[in-house]
């Protein structure tokens, strides 16, 4: 499954619990049931490359929950 059509900037965080990251190889994304269980990302990233190395895309994913979804949680104190 390559069909993630949310960048991740712009997603909003669940409020109730935290997120779960599932990852896939660059080549062919996901099997398709995982679209049932979650809502497929993209990172977006320049035309000038297929795809971003699985370790980056973890890297950008945990940094951007870590950073970005603390500050959501706190508007809602």
């Amino acid at each position: 499954m390559l069909t993630g059509s949310i960048p991740l900037h712009q997603f909003q965080w669940p409020k109730i619990a935290p997120p779960a990251f599932i990852f896939g190889n660059e080549a062919s994304g996901l099997d398709a049931d995982f679209e049932k269980i979650g809502t497929p990302l993209i990172i977006p990233h320049s035309s000038h490359i297929d795809s971003l190395n699985l370790s980056i895309a973890v890297s950008i994913g945990l940094y951007h929950a870590n950073t970005v979804r603390p500050h959501e949680l706190d508007e809602e104190s």
